[in-house]
């Protein structure tokens, strides 16, 4: 056994008994699944369906824990150096010896609350991301000591495949869940510490598509406001993001029968209407203008 492997059971021992004394507190709770533990159409951890074609869905999602979606938060451990460094290029060799301790690596922060997950995206290491997320798929909603998931940072870096591979196994998992355990699973309205949302990073960088990507997953998202009172809606008009506030603003077409319900669900949504169409003349942005006053939802 390397010096590395024997850090891990040591650390892997530790948390056991942490674990038996919370335990025998009456504190403890072990890892399982929230809610009604419908998982009939995945057939438990693994991802493929009942008929075991999994042609319909990316090959990286046939290794989903869907079981683990909701791991309950246990206590987390400082993060050894040489994982932290291994992760951060990308090592999948590092990973393997951390499968071993399954349950541990889901629990190991770097100092600025990172997860392994948080690492793998800030540096881009898509395939690594994709093993980790299947084996953890809990730590996508779990944040950083800045609030924010796997998802924001993937956003503000703009790592489009990432966010991709985001977006595809959120929307797997939620089809494979009852209605109430999906509506958990839901990162794209998540927000960090400045109240910023995954889509509000994307914008403010630039990232043209992956704010479509974004916008397409999840509708809610671009109204809400971060601590300022800023919407994702609102920047995209100040950047002049024509295409992508028509995104936000589309509806189906007139002849459908709950076009009206859809109206006034948007209008709801929609706070400062006539400030964000003055943004848009003062962005001199004709398009930008029609794309708000020429909705049929508006």
């Amino acid at each position: 056994m390397d010096s590395s492997e024997a850090e891990l059971d040591r650390i892997e021992a530790q948390r056991s008994t942490d674990a038996s004394h919370d335990q025998r507190k009456g504190t403890y709770l072990p890892m399982n699944i929230h809610g009604s533990q419908d998982f009939s159409q995945s057939g438990g951890d693994g991802a493929t369906s009942p008929t075991g074609d999994t042609e319909s869905m990316p090959e990286f999602l046939t290794n989903l824990r869907l079981s683990d979606l909701f791991a309950i938060r246990g206590k987390d451990f400082p993060m050894p150096p040489w994982i932290f460094s291994k992760i951060s290029d990308g090592n999948k060799q590092c990973l393997e010896k951390l499968k071993s301790h399954r349950n541990l690596m889901a629990r190991l922060k770097s100092n600025t609350g990172d997860s392994i997950l948080h690492l793998a995206v800030t540096w881009g290491h898509l395939e690594l991301v994709k093993e980790i997320a299947c084996e953890c798929p809990c730590l996508l909603l779990e944040p950083n000591s800045s609030g924010q998931t796997p998802l924001h940072v993937a956003a503000h870096g703009g790592h489009t495949a990432i966010v991709e591979a985001f977006v595809a196994l959120v929307t797997f998992a939620s089809s494979r869940l009852c209605n109430e355990e999906s509506e958990r699973v839901n990162p794209y309205v998540l927000k960090d510490e400045d109240g910023n949302t995954a889509l509000h990073l994307a914008i403010k960088g630039l990232y043209l598509e992956i704010a479509r990507c974004l916008v397409n997953a999840n509708q809610d998202a671009p109204f809400l406001g971060n601590n300022k009172g800023i919407s994702s809606l609102y920047m995209a008009v100040e950047a002049r993001m024509v295409t992508l506030v028509e995104a936000i603003l589309k509806t189906k077409d007139d002849d459908d029968e709950d076009l009206e319900g859809k109206k006034s669900n948007l209008e709801s949504k929609i706070q400062g209407y006539k400030f964000l169409v003055h943004v848009a003349l003062q962005a001199k942005s004709i398009g930008l203008f029609f794309a708000l006053t020429s909705n049929s939802c508006i």
